[in-house]
Formats: structure tokens, sequence, C-alpha cells
């Protein structure tokens, strides 16, 4: 209801937000300009990556989708530095700061989680960020139940936009589903990270 051609519009990645971009049937076709908010995540399952999921929303509208040429999580700070100069991957994020909207998944950090699935994250990580008080992340920016970002080791090795972009732009719908997603769902809602909800009835 808000889309109008020529919209940037954010994207994240994930099995959920994947299946509906795909699913997505708009009464018009609208010129959107999709964009990875970012890098790629999942060593294993292309369909959860970040650019597969910025093509399928572009086709659902019939809009054009662009592509980060980066994983998500690197092994150093020093790796995430020099991929960041690479000016394919800074014209992207540079498009970033034009989302008007965004369309996030909300992950758990659980041992079953999607992350660890994809073989990026382990369940000593996940640990680690639970001990600091975190409850889970939108868009790779793990947050504590109140919503706000939990600084943390990893953050120097992760390719994506900050807690302090997310919060500027205009609309975020975040979709979550499962008993193990409320607390990152709260959370995202109380800080306004994500203004419009989409889950299912027993979440």
């Amino acid at each position: 209801r808000f889309l109008k051609d020529g919209d940037y519009v954010g994207v994240g990645w994930g099995t959920t937000l994947k299946s509906v971009a795909s699913c997505l049937e708009p009464e018009k076709k609208i010129a959107i300009r999709v964009v990875p908010l970012l890098g790629g995540l999942g060593k294993t399952g292309i369909e959860v990556h970040t650019n597969s999921v910025a093509r399928a929303l572009a086709d659902s509208f019939g809009g054009i989708s662009y592509v980060m040429h980066s994983p998500a999580v690197l092994d150093s700070r020093e790796a995430k530095e020099i991929l960041e100069k690479d000016s394919s991957i800074r014209e992207v994020m540079e498009m970033a700061e034009k989302v008007s909207a965004a369309v996030l998944g909300m992950s758990d950090i659980s041992s079953d989680s999607t992350m660890i699935q994809t073989g990026n994250f382990t369940v000593a990580d996940f640990n680690y960020l639970s001990s600091l008080g975190a409850v889970g992340d939108v868009n790779l920016v793990f947050i504590n139940e109140k919503g706000l970002p939990v600084a943390n080791r990893l953050d120097g090795r992760l390719v994506r936009i900050s807690f302090e972009k997310l919060q500027k732009i205009n609309n975020v719908i975040g979709i979550a589903f499962g008993e193990k997603k409320i607390q990152v769902i709260s959370g995202a809602l109380s800080s306004k990270l994500v203004n419009i909800l989409i889950t299912d009835e027993f979440t």
C-alpha cells in the first residue's frame, strides 16, 4: 500500500522470507529496486541467500534487484574492511541508504536456528550472545529483550547495515513464526525497530 515506482526496498535473508517473497501477488506491478541489506548467509542452501530473496521479491513486483557480492559473516575484522572497500559492495551499501521500506526476517539464537544449520555460526557463538543478553537478531543485528543492540565481538566481522540505519527506514516489515521467536519479536516491536509484523495465530 505504500510502495511506488522507483522506491528502494531492502531485504534480509531466510527460508520464511524467501517463501513470502515468492508467494506475493501484488494487485499491480511496481518498479521497485530491491537491495540486500546484508551479505550472503548460507554455506548451504542458496534458496535462503539474501540475493535470492531480493530476486524473488523483485520478480513478484516486476522490479529489479541488486546483488551483494559478499558473505555476511567473515573470518576477521580485517577481511570485512577489505571487502567493504570493493566498489560493487560499496555501491550496494550506499543504495541501502535510500531504502524507504524493508522486509526482514527475525531469528532466534537457539541451537536449531537456521543460522547454525547454514554453517555461519556455532552453538558456542550463540551461547556467548545469550550470555550477553541477546534474544535474537533482526538483519544480523543482535538485540536484547528491549530491542536494543547487544555489543559483541562478532559485530566486527558482519557485513550488514547498522542498527542506527535500520531505525531510519520508514517501514520495516518483520516476519517471524514460532514460539522460539517470541522474545525477538517482542524486542523488535518494543524498540520500534519493526513497525509491521507478519506472523501467525499460534505465535
